[in-house]
């Protein structure tokens, strides 16, 4: 399927119950559905990709490849 590019994850997944993350995951929820890109940035071991891939199947372009680019 799509070259292997599954965002596998969704919100429900995300195991850091903060109040830091929380708030990451209420603007992401009001985030996800537009069409712009989203950049996430965080510390090794935050749930970054987790939290990119709940986005990706909640948006306008879940139907598309979930591609990440790790930097």
């Amino acid at each position: 399927f799509m070259n292997g590019y599954v965002a596998r994850h969704n919100y429900e997944d995300i195991m850091r119950t903060s109040p830091a993350m929380k708030r990451c995951i209420e603007l992401s929820r009001a985030y996800a559905p537009s069409s712009a890109p989203i950049l996430i940035r965080g510390e090794v071991g935050t749930e970054k990709e987790i939290l990119a891939e709940a986005i990706h199947n909640n948006s306008v372009a879940k139907d598309g490849p979930f591609i990440t680019f790790n930097c």
